[in-house]
């Protein structure tokens, strides 16, 4: 009643198996040849419908990315902890000095200044971004076929 052989059955089986030849089908060699030549077909045709990227744009991206980062790096300004605000000052009712107060003062100029060349090369460099992306991205305004 049960489905399947008993440890003696497969012994046995796996005897006369391996007694006899095996032979593979006769149409087993043409499916393979057949399947072989139509894989190497597909693989000419998809190699020249796709364009490799270019080693000199592959190049470019990588050093603009990089000149990018790098500058980044100085231009975000780090705070130290030096500069005292005048509001921060006055909150807490420090008597403070005239030297300090000449100080407090020419740190909030140099730091309004700093803030205003970080907000002016932000501009710049989104407009510089958005002219490299639109020679990436080929938007110079020309007609362009894409398939």
């Amino acid at each position: 009643m049960n489905k399947y052989p008993t440890d003696e059955e497969l012994n046995s089986l796996i005897e006369e198996l391996e007694q006899q030849e095996l032979y593979a089908p006769a149409h087993l060699k043409e499916e393979i040849l057949l399947a072989a030549r139509m894989q190497v077909r597909q693989e000419e045709a998809g190699s020249k419908s796709s364009q490799p990227v270019s080693f000199l744009m592959y190049t470019l991206k990588m050093v603009v990315g990089m000149a990018a980062a790098v500058l980044l790096v100085f231009l975000i300004p780090s705070g130290n902890g030096s500069n005292i605000s005048r509001a921060q000052v006055q909150e807490k009712k420090w008597s403070i000095s005239e030297e300090t107060r000449e100080r407090v003062s020419f740190d909030e100029r140099v730091n309004e200044r700093m803030n205003q060349k970080i907000r002016e090369a932000d501009a710049a460099f989104n407009e510089l971004f958005g002219k490299i992306d639109d020679l990436f991205n080929g938007d110079l305004g020309g007609e362009q076929n894409e398939n």
